[in-house]
């Protein structure tokens, strides 16, 4: 299975670097681009938060810039940053939705660039975790998909960001329910309850620093169940880096 793995990501990968140097219409508004599939007005329109919350990326209100909102500063989320590049509304729902489910890979690969680009201009590289680690599906989802969304978005943070990616670093133990579709915050906590572990505990040796990254964060409670599990195995800080965030 990981030789099939590493055979299907260099497909992916091979075929993006053929689309990137392709003339393609814009994925939004139809116009000519290149190297991207969204035209520069239709990435420059794209909704992100001005004032996002340093712990979690929510939209601040009432808040100084840097400090946490004050839903973070109560609860203590196991996660120490969260960066986000965009807001999960229209139209970053559709492009994210058309990448995860439709295998759009040059609008996740987009994103993911101009995600990469946010974090170097916010991020001194003496600041930067030392590993990249996607947030694991399940055996049964990725067979059913084909492929981790979140893996494609490490790896091309990794390219750009220059940094290591540890993509078996932590696995799911079990197939849980999608978060989305689980109600309130204890059912979702217990839904996760036990769902991941550190597969490989030697390659945490000397990390102290690393970012989750995934597609959507929604509620939080994926990224902070996996960031207290590699807490537990000795890791310090634990951030999280996504191509949108929902509001909550």
């Amino acid at each position: 299975m990981p030789i099939l793995k590493t055979f299907s990501n260099w497909i992916i990968h091979e075929a993006g670097r053929i689309a990137d140097r392709v003339p393609a219409d814009c994925s939004l508004c139809g116009r000519p681009c290149l190297r991207f599939s969204l035209c520069q007005p239709c990435r420059e329109s794209l909704p992100r938060a001005h004032r996002p919350c340093p712990r979690c990326a929510l939209e601040l209100v009432g808040h100084q810039p840097g400090n946490a909102c004050a839903y973070c500063a109560v609860h203590n989320p196991d996660i120490d940053g969260c960066i986000s590049l965009l807001r999960y509304r229209t139209p970053a729902d559709r492009l994210v939705s058309g990448f995860k489910f439709q295998g759009r890979f040059t609008d996740g690969r987009t994103l993911a660039n101009l995600l990469a680009a946010q974090i170097a201009s916010q991020i001194p590289r003496t600041d930067l975790p030392q590993l990249l680690v996607p947030v694991p599906l399940h055996l049964s989802r990725w067979r059913t998909r084909g492929f981790n969304q979140a893996l494609e978005i490490a790896q091309t943070l990794g390219r750009q960001c220059k940094l290591s990616t540890a993509p078996h670093l932590v696995v799911r133990t079990r197939a849980t329910a999608a978060q989305t579709t689980v109600s309130g915050a204890t059912a979702r906590r217990r839904n996760l309850k036990r769902a991941f572990a550190v597969a490989s505990p030697q390659r945490l040796r000397g990390v102290t620093h690393l970012a989750l990254v995934d597609d959507v964060i929604t509620t939080m409670s994926t990224v902070n169940s996996l960031a207290a599990c590699l807490k537990s195995a000795g890791v310090a800080r634990v951030d999280a880096w996504c191509l949108a965030r929902a509001e909550r």
